[in-house]
C-alpha cells in the first residue's frame, strides 16, 4: 500500500466547519480572559492544511488582535489485507 501526502493547502465547498472546541487565552493588554468558540462560530470555507485567521476582541479593554489556526485533515485506512475481496474492473 502506498500513499501520498499533498502538502499545499487545498479547500472543498465547505461552506461552514464547525469544530467542538473553544479557544482561551489571555488578553495581550489587560490579562482579561478571552474566547472563541468554533463550534458557535464555525469557520467559512476553510483552507483544509493551510492556515486560518481568527479575530479576537477583549470586551474589557476594548482590544482586537489576531491568533493563526491550521487545519490537518487526516485519513486512516483500516483493513486486513488477508481479507481482501478481489475485484473485478
Amino acid at each position: 500500500m502506498k500513499t501520498e501526502r499533498i502538502e499545499i493547502p487545498y479547500s472543498d465547498e465547505v461552506k461552514r466547519f464547525p469544530i467542538p472546541y473553544i479557544f482561551k487565552m489571555k488578553c495581550k493588554n489587560c490579562g482579561e480572559e478571552v474566547n472563541y468558540d468554533f463550534n458557535k462560530f464555525p469557520l467559512e470555507y476553510p483552507n483544509l492544511s493551510g492556515e486560518e485567521t481568527i479575530g479576537l476582541y477583549c470586551e474589557n479593554c476594548n482590544c482586537e488582535f489576531e491568533i493563526k489556526v491550521k487545519l490537518n485533515t487526516t485519513v486512516q485506512f483500516d483493513f486486513d489485507l488477508e481479507n481482501i475481496k478481489k475485484t473485478k474492473y
